[in-house]
């Protein structure tokens, strides 16, 4: 039933999905799967539309806290109602200190939790989204720095890397946005578009920015060779060549062609 309720969810059937996931908390004699109804009702308040509830929602995530914060749904509780606090459905009523202080508790009673990794990335971002304020990016910047150097494996450490160059990026600072943005691809950005883009920009700051030509083919070249599919094909593929005779460096014939119909768009 809970699986049918998550199910019913995904697919925006507001009505069935609170009936079944109704039906599970009243049934259910594991902790386990009461909670993770409740999170999941919690879910359902806080998206619903229309008549959605974020107000009731939070209620359900406070519960989960007060009375199942020994099962596997209170990291994600504590998480969600920071969330709420930082991304409300408008921006006036946006209270980032308590968003600050709900990060920080995450992380605090969950270091080993996947919802602490999480809860770094949104309260390192909440430093680094003040364009312009120098204080507050080095501070976002030295959040995201000491939770991967003490956890190199987390599952979010692309997306911080990423972060820290872009904000390297921000400070003209283009070698080590390199050098940041280089160790998000080390750590496996997930997702073909995401690398894509990636390979793009570290192409266009190592040719534009340092005039190294050489790096800049390795870049490009990643998105040749390893996306193929992908908008910036095209442009990469002569963004390589061009850099090639820049580099001094012999022309390549084995670059992968697009589509015959592809390639005319692109063109």
């Amino acid at each position: 039933m809970l699986d049918q309720g998550w199910s019913e969810l995904r697919y925006a059937n507001w009505p069935k999905a609170q009936e079944v996931l109704e039906a599970v908390q009243k049934k259910a004699d594991n902790r386990q799967v009461k909670s993770e109804a409740m999170f999941a009702l919690a879910v359902l308040w806080q998206i619903r539309q229309p008549s959605g509830n974020v107000e009731k929602a939070k209620i359900l995530l406070k519960q989960i806290i007060s009375e199942y914060a020994d099962t596997s749904a209170a990291p994600w509780a504590y998480l969600a109602i920071a969330r709420i606090a930082d991304t409300p459905e408008y921006e006036k009523d946006r209270d980032l200190k308590e968003a600050r202080r709900l990060y920080e508790e995450t992380i605090r009673l969950f270091p080993n939790h996947p919802a602490a990794d999480e809860a770094v990335l949104r309260l390192g971002f909440t430093y680094l989204e003040k364009i312009g304020d120098d204080a507050s990016q080095n501070q976002g910047a030295d959040i995201l720095e000491k939770w991967i150097a003490a956890h190199p494996k987390s599952y979010l450490a692309p997306a911080m890397l990423i972060l820290l160059g872009d904000r390297y990026e921000r400070k003209a600072d283009w070698r080590r946005a390199v050098d940041w943005w280089t160790r998000a691809d080390e750590a496996g950005v997930p997702g073909l578009a995401d690398r894509a883009t990636l390979y793009y920009k570290l192409g266009q700051v190592c040719e534009k920015r340092l005039k190294d030509y050489p790096l800049a083919v390795k870049w490009y070249e990643k998105l040749v060779y390893d996306i193929k599919r992908d908008g910036k094909f095209f442009v990469s593929k002569l963004a390589a060549e061009r850099c090639r005779k820049l580099a001094g460096m012999p022309p390549r014939d084995d670059i992968p062609e697009l589509s015959s119909a592809l390639a005319e768009a692109q063109q």
